[in-house]
């Protein structure tokens, strides 16, 4: 299998991603719930759009 196929995926797909997955943190995890949107859109989401990369 070809390595960047699902590097390329999920980069083709970032900005659709990370709001959805982030979105998903805040109902699941009871931590991200409670954090302020600034915290949210402040570090956590360019974090989990780093992971994505």
């Amino acid at each position: 299998m070809d390595d960047s196929k699902p590097r390329s995926w999920s980069v083709d797909r970032l900005p659709r991603l990370a709001p959805r997955i982030v979105d998903e943190f805040r109902r699941q995890v009871p931590f991200y719930a409670l954090q302020p949107p600034e915290i949210i859109d402040g570090p956590v989401r360019p974090a989990v759009e780093a992971n994505l990369r």
